[in-house]
């Protein structure tokens, strides 16, 4: 790729009361995905084009941009999606046995500014992508990896010294492991194995939907507790519960809704509705459980590249929406208005988690596009930071990878 004769400008983070950690899915190398087609896929969706086009994930300087538009914006750290393949389940891991090593391995670590972004993973749990296979998986296999690779790291994500490890999905790991009494165990085993390696602790979260108006069909059908999933996660020793995204369910939109939507030649929801959506599940949570969670803010779910890549009807799946930077805005504010309301030392109050930095083909994203630039980055630091520095917004494009 170009680099320009200076290299990347010194980054300047803005100062803010809040730490920020925004999901990052690391897919964007040629061939990485696996089930995907990277940037490919977004041929025909050239609004959704990164401002620097189409980049290779693994070059450290594209890390360094990155690090830099994020911390000038108000961002403090970067979740990325953590993958190992299935067939190293049960056995030592080694970097070249993980899907998407290059984001962190190849890009994050061999970066200038990486001192300036903290940096975590999300252990994905689907079956094919190495969910445990047993307690002894966790404390042999994956927890010396992470130790040695990530947690020891001055700029890994911690908690009054405590290493955060967020995962996804719980369901599968659970099931992998045995069911809820072998999930309890394995999360009481990791919280004194951490120890170990001198660490005070380990904070282990769960995606949690425990209360999302979208599962409202689902808990009228079943007559489930409509907090039964989050007191389940908290029985088994989970420490705090966040969202991916905030998904909105077909079935919350009253009959006139529905028709416009689905008389819709592209499906999408209004903003409005998305905004108060959002607001609603975050109060609820507020009021319910307000020492649990780490509270998100959603900025799209508009999925249209991965439609015919994975065969996926818009209208008969989870719904799609994308804020506007205004309408983002106003969701900014109004969440950061709930949070200011929870004790200052709550975990609410510490941490603030955005979705996503640069879910292209999924369709979230703040990393600056073509098609709204700097705005949604812009929006967040008005609302969230102090605005004390001048953020750099000066535009070029990359040498695209050869293989694009």
């Amino acid at each position: 790729m170009n680099r320009i004769e200076s290299y990347v400008p010194v980054p300047k983070p803005v100062k803010s009361d809040y730490y920020v950690a925004c999901h990052y899915y690391p897919g964007w190398k040629k061939g990485a995905a696996d089930i995907h087609n990277g940037f490919e896929d977004l041929r025909s969706f050239p609004e959704r084009t990164p401002i620097i086009g189409y980049y290779d994930e693994a070059d450290p300087v594209v890390m360094d941009w990155q690090i830099k538009w994020a911390v000038e914006h108000g961002i403090n750290c970067f979740i990325h999606c953590w993958y190992r393949y299935g067939d190293n389940r049960g056995k030592p891991v080694k970097v070249e046995n993980l899907r998407f090593n290059h984001a962190i391995h190849e890009a994050y670590l061999n970066c200038r500014y990486r001192d300036y972004m903290d940096f975590a993973i999300m252990w994905e749990c689907d079956l094919k992508w190495g969910a445990a296979t047993d307690i002894a998986d966790i404390t042999d296999n994956l927890m010396p990896f992470w130790v040695e690779n990530y947690f020891k790291l001055p700029t890994y994500q911690k908690i009054d010294g405590k290493p955060v490890l967020y995962v996804y999905s719980q369901h599968n790991l659970e099931a992998a492991l045995g069911g809820h009494e072998k999930m309890k165990e394995a999360l009481e085993v990791m919280h004194e194995e951490i120890k170990k390696y001198g660490f005070p602790g380990i904070m282990i979260g769960c995606m949690d939907n425990g209360w999302n108006k979208s599962n409202i069909p689902y808990y009228a059908e079943h007559k489930v507790e409509e907090f039964s999933f989050t007191d389940d996660m908290i029985s088994k020793g989970y420490d705090f519960g966040y969202q991916y995204c905030w998904h909105y369910n077909n079935g919350l939109l009253d009959e006139a809704g529905k028709k416009a939507y689905l008389d819709s030649e592209k499906p999408m929801l209004p903003d409005d509705i998305i905004v108060n959506y959002q607001l609603d599940c975050i109060k609820h949570r507020v009021e319910k459980y307000p020492e649990f969670f780490m509270y998100t803010a959603s900025v799209m779910w508009s999925r249209g590249p991965w439609h015919k890549v994975f065969g996926i009807d818009p209208k008969t799946t989870i719904w799609e929406w994308a804020l506007s930077p205004e309408s983002w805005k106003k969701l900014l504010v109004g969440a950061k208005a709930l949070i200011d309301t929870l004790p200052k030392d709550s975990l609410g109050r510490r941490v603030f988690v955005l979705d996503n930095w640069n879910e292209w083909s999924e369709g979230h994203y703040l990393f600056p596009n073509y098609e709204h630039g700097f705005g949604h980055l812009q929006a967040f630091r008005e609302v969230f930071t102090k605005c004390d520095n001048i953020p750099d917004y000066r535009v070029f494009k990359v040498k695209e990878q050869r293989e694009y």
